[in-house]
């Protein structure tokens, strides 16, 4: 098996999203619609409010925010 080398900065960011994802992924269903709904007002987003923190909510964030996940 090849190993991969992976640099100090490619470390940051890889954690850096785990982070993100994990914090994502451990709000519950009225947070992340807060979430979406904040998005929507203050980004026109257009993202349908139902709690889950899919693609286009995931998406929406990254592209709004700045912030990977």
């Amino acid at each position: 098996m090849k190993k991969i080398h992976v640099t100090e900065e490619q470390y940051g960011k890889i954690k850096d999203h785990m982070v993100e994802s994990a914090i994502l992924n451990e709000q519950s269903k009225s947070e992340v619609m807060d979430i979406q709904n904040r998005l929507n007002n203050c980004f026109k987003a257009g993202l349908k409010v139902d709690g889950i923190a899919g693609p286009l909510t995931r998406e929406a964030i990254q592209t709004n925010l700045g912030i990977s996940i």
